[in-house]
């Protein structure tokens, strides 16, 4: 019997991992960063109620973006963009508009779906790179650098430690700590 058993542990362990990776599995759109990508499973673009609607409102937290899907909602460009942590992909990107005079655009994703957002008011791109607030039905999301947190730069991007504040009318406002970072 007790061969019996430890011949069935290996198995039961390589089946357990198995699953494991097969329930890690998130299907995304084509991204020329993430080759391995589905493209027929790019999100749709949908006002912010419809993308909450079904959802469980304290459950709602944005989620990674692929380059693909800010591309499919972002005009072309130079970008904003805020991410959990300094080396992940962007929960929220925005780019300013050419004229100044224009609202800018920005993209958010949640419970699978792509929310489009603008700003209230016109803004250039520097105004977009020293903080922003996005807005649509029912949704708000501000993005604010931490003064005194320093900035690092790098080829081509500037980054600073920011907190974006997420509240839907629906009864919830969240705070996160992030990093901001922003073409140069």
């Amino acid at each position: 019997m007790r061969h019996l058993t430890s011949c069935l542990r290996p198995a039961a362990s390589a089946l357990a991992g198995m699953l494991l990776l097969a329930a890690c599995g998130e299907g995304a759109p084509r991204d020329e960063n993430h080759p391995d990508m589905q493209s027929e499973t790019m999100p749709d673009i949908v006002p912010a109620p419809e993308a909450i609607m079904l959802a469980s409102i304290p459950t709602t937290d944005p989620v990674t973006l692929y380059e693909a899907e800010i591309a499919k909602v972002l005009p072309e460009g130079p970008r904003c963009a805020f991410s959990y942590t300094s080396g992940s992909r962007p929960i929220l990107s925005g780019t300013a508009p050419a004229d100044a005079r224009d609202v800018a655009t920005g993209v958010v994703k949640l419970h699978g779906r792509l929310v489009e957002l603008e700003t209230a008011e016109p803004v250039g791109f520097e105004a977009l790179a020293s903080g922003v607030t996005y807005v649509s039905d029912g949704l708000r999301m501000t993005v604010e650098p931490v003064p005194d947190k320093g900035v690092s730069e790098g080829e081509g991007w500037v980054q600073t430690i920011a907190d974006l504040r997420f509240v839907l009318e629906q009864g919830l406002l969240v705070d996160y700590r992030g990093y901001y970072r922003c073409d140069a």
